[in-house]
């Protein structure tokens, strides 16, 4: 977990606006995989 916090960390703080859009919507993709 720790690995991916630091692999999101570097994307946002590479750009900001769309690192955020991208992670959430990889967050969101993977939720709606488990169901």
């Amino acid at each position: 977990m720790d690995r991916y916090k630091l692999v999101v960390n570097a994307f946002l703080g590479e750009c900001k606006g769309q690192g955020m859009l991208i992670a959430s919507r990889g967050l969101w993709n993977t939720a709606q995989m488990d169901m």
